[in-house]
């Protein structure tokens, strides 16, 4: 998936997503010469990890920590 659907399915900004990559955060991502890519499954992983019963999405950075 792209940057930009990943970083919609995630309800955060392509800008956030490319931040928490830098730092080392963030699902892991594929790159295809300059394309960037996410796995699917590392999309839903992410959002797994960070469900919430009420409702409220709050994202734990150490979630990513690998």
């Amino acid at each position: 998936m792209t940057r930009q659907l990943a970083a919609e399915n995630l309800g955060i900004t392509v800008r956030t997503l490319d931040r928490w990559n830098a730092i080392g955060l963030g699902p892991a991502r594929i790159t295809v010469q300059r394309l960037v890519l996410y796995r699917i499954e590392a999309i839903e992983e992410v959002l797994r990890k960070n469900e919430s019963r009420s409702g409220n999405i709050m994202m734990d950075c150490r979630v990513f920590a690998a």
